[in-house]
This record gives C-alpha cells, structure tokens and sequence, in this order.
C-alpha cells in the first residue's frame, strides 16, 4: 500500500470541479451565445436563440437537445416534449431525446408513459447512473399514487398508409407459379412494384433473413383471387422482413408530411394530459428532485451550513487524541460530529460517508516517522468533535466541490451545482463520495498530491444523478 504522509497544518483544503469555469466557445453562428446564456440558466434568451437557429435547420438534433432541456428546465413542459419528440421521429434511439421525454412527462404526472421512455433510454444506455435514478423514481411514485393514465393513440397505426395490392399483380404470381420465371425475378418484380408504391404494406417485422420464400401457399391462392389484400400484404411483409424483398422508399416529401401528421397528434396528446391533470387535480412529483433539495436547505440555511465556523481557524477545534503507545503503528482518534440533512433527499450520502471513514481507518500513513492509523468515532456533542461534516448547497467558491480545514475542523461537502446546464443539479453519489473522501483525507492532515490517481489530487469532473447532459 503506497504511503502517505500526514501534515500537521492547519490551513484548508479545497477541492476544485475540473472543468469549472470552462467558458462556451463563441462566434459559431449564434449557438455559442446561446450556450452561454443557457449555462447561466437565461433560458428564455438561450430559446429564443435555438428558435432562429432552428428556422434554417428545423431538425438539427443538438439543437432540439438543448432547446428541449431549456424549456424542461424553465417550465415549459408541453413545449420541451415537441422538442425531444420531433428528435425521436428521425432518431427513435437517441438517449437523450428519450429521458427528455421521460423528465416532460413525469412534469405533467403522466407517468406511466415516463416510465416507457425511461425503460427505452435504458436499453440504448444500461450503464446510465441518471436514468436508472429517474426510473426508479418513477417506479416510487406509480407504488404511493395511483392514477388513471390518459389513453395513448395509436401513433404507428395513425401513419400507416392502407395496404394495397392490386388485382392486375395476379399476373406477376401466375408466372413465377407457372414457372415462367424463377425466384430471383419474380423477387425482383415485387421489389420494383413495392419500391414504385404500386404494393402498399404496413412495416415489417424482424424475421430472419434469407429464408425460402414466406407465404408460397398464400401465393398460389393469389394466382386464383382466393386470398384478401391483408393475407396479400402479410404474405409481401414476410418476404421484406426476410430480406428477399427490398422495403419501400419513402420520399423526403412523403416523411415530411407524415412527421407533421405524426407531431400533431403528439401535440393533441399533450393537450388531453393537462387537460385531464387539471380536471383531477392530480398530485404530481417532479422527476428531477435537485430543485426541492435546494429549497429545503435554503429554508433554513443556518441550521444546515457551518459558513460562519469554516471562515474561522480550526484552532478552536480539540485536538484529535494520539496513542503512540500502541505496537506497531500509532493510532490517531478522531470523534465525528454529523451535521442533519434535510428530510426527504432522494440520496442517501450518509451510508457514503461511512464507506469515506472506512477508506481512511483502511490506509496506513505517517506520523513523527511511524506509521499510523486513523480511527473515527462519531458523537452528538459538537464541543467534543474534532471533525465537523456537513452537506451543503451554497457556492463554496467559482468550481469548489468541497472545503476542509486540515488536521481537524470543518469539512463541507457540496451536494450538486449549476455547472451542468445551469440549474442546479445535485451530483450523483459516487461524486458525492469521493468528495467526501478527498475532504475527509484534509481532516487527518494530508495535503493535496500531484498523482492523478491519489483521491487527494485537487481537481474533479463531478457526474449528476439527474442532469441529462
């Protein structure tokens, strides 16, 4: 286990965001600008920017993501849907555009359809610490507050054309069952006629490719006009799906039309959800917790912050008790007192600062040349605590994570910030723990340390459990 050493300052420590302060690039055609007013959380001057932007490249996908999380982030909840939505209708898979939805719906309380989107953000990104957290959210709420969810239309059906296949396409079918032409042409012939729009038929499903051709029996009944248009349409859909026959193209115009067919009825949909929470008056939880967090710590902001205590020296604090005594390694104890949390945050970091304590009794460092070991007890009279901790939501500075007098005295711990699109967004727990840990190695006495690796290294790129950038 590598050594450390640990300094008997008492000067503080502080741990800096790795990318604080970064600045938005500028001059590329108004989208630096208005990144720039969206991480300042102007939001209505950022959308109004998008909007221009938007009037030349209406389904630019970066724009749409960010416009739709201004819009999430400024209330405007049925507007942010149409954002991510109209990025879905060209990319069903785009993460984000999904969890946008997902956040849009929960905002109005419809949340089985939240739960759908957040299910489908999952599957294109399993490993997403932020979509899990807003999947289970979701979950909770459905358990405690039953309600009845609005009817979803159809939306694959409403696109859908009829399926067509004319009566004169006997012919194609009487040659290739006559023999008159083999299966490559008479494949070839349903490509051109699907290709052309002459045949119309639903999308395929997923069959395995490059099997004989589906649905020979239902085509030899086709040659004698005893089978209906959708036994027809099923038997060309089998051989899409297979991979014998190509799809249908569809035109730009065509999708064009269909898009805006399709958006509409998304926007009718909207519309008959609010129209139904504000008839029932329903209860609704917001997904992204990270703003009632910051309401309840401002509440009451003495009882929860030790500002005041921080700007002092930690000579006021004992002295931690130091037992050279013992055989091999000296034992270094400090007693902890922990500051409450608000009632109610969605993320348990005390379990997380048991595991930081744990981290620190595991290490051997160095004392008077000896080794040394640091054991840590916890009490409720903060006279008698060498370490105060506590979880704070205040600005500890331009791109402070954290604050620790060394050797004993205050660690603060910032629960989120507004760097991540300027709202503040509470961090995830991991990043929550390793602050905690950094903060906790400046109460024993250690320094920072140049190797990247060390928890002690001064910088941090912090990760949100609800920020979907």
């Amino acid at each position: 286990m590598a050594m450390a050493t640990l300094a008997a300052a008492a000067l503080a420590g502080a741990l800096a965001a790795s990318l604080a302060g970064a600045a938005w690039a500028q001059g590329d055609g108004g989208m630096g600008e208005a990144r720039a007013l969206f991480a300042r959380g102007e939001y209505p001057a950022a959308i109004a920017i998008y909007d221009s932007l938007l009037g030349e490249s209406p389904r630019d996908p970066e724009i749409l993501r960010l416009k739709g999380i201004a819009e999430s982030n400024s209330g405007r909840h049925r507007e942010s849907l149409v954002s991510f939505y109209t990025i879905l209708q060209d990319n069903p898979n785009d993460a984000v555009a999904l969890a946008g939805a997902g956040v849009g719906f929960g905002n109005l309380g419809e949340y089985a359809e939240s739960r759908d989107y957040f299910a489908r953000a999952l599957e294109v990104d399993p490993e997403s610490v932020v979509y899990g957290n807003y999947a289970r959210f979701v979950d909770g709420v459905i358990s405690k507050y039953p309600y009845r969810a609005t009817e979803k239309p159809d939306f694959e059906a409403a696109s859908q054309r009829p399926s067509r296949v004319p009566a004169w396409t006997t012919d194609v079918a009487l040659w290739w069952a006559s023999g008159k032409i083999g299966n490559d042409e008479f494949l070839g012939a349903i490509s051109h006629l699907v290709s052309e729009g002459v045949i119309v038929v639903h999308d395929s499903g997923d069959a395995p490719r490059g099997e004989r051709i589906p649905g020979e029996e239902t085509l030899a009944e086709w040659v004698k006009g005893n089978v209906t248009v959708a036994s027809l349409a099923q038997a060309v859909r089998d051989m899409i799906s297979g991979g014998l026959v190509d799809g249908p193209q569809e035109s730009a115009e065509e999708k064009a039309a269909r898009d805006r067919d399709d958006l509409l009825l998304f926007k009718n949909y909207i519309t008959r959800i609010i129209s139904n929470v504000d008839k029932e008056k329903r209860y609704i939880e917001y997904p992204n917790p990270s703003g009632d967090v910051i309401k309840k710590f401002l509440r009451d902001y003495v009882k929860w912050n030790f500002d005041e205590e921080a700007a002092r020296a930690a000579t006021n604090f004992p002295d931690p008790e130091i037992d050279v005594r013992a055989v091999g390694a000296t034992t270094i104890r400090y007693s902890m007192f922990i500051n409450d949390q608000p009632s109610g945050l969605p993320l348990n970091h005390v379990e997380t600062l048991g595991d930081s304590m744990d981290y620190w009794e595991a290490q051997t460092l160095e004392y008077a040349e000896r080794d040394a070991r640091i054991m840590f007890s916890v009490t409720r009279a903060k006279h008698e605590a060498n370490v105060w901790v506590t979880w704070v939501v205040r600005d500890l500075g331009e791109g402070v994570l954290g604050h620790a007098h060394v050797g004993k005295g205050i660690v603060e711990v910032a629960l989120g910030d507004y760097a991540c699109d300027g709202s503040f967004q509470l961090y995830d727990v991991a990043t929550v723990q390793k602050i905690m840990t950094h903060e906790l190695g400046h109460s024993v006495g250690l320094l920072h340390s140049d190797n990247e690796s060390s928890v002690m290294y001064p910088t941090l790129k912090p990760s949100y459990a609800y920020c979907l950038l």
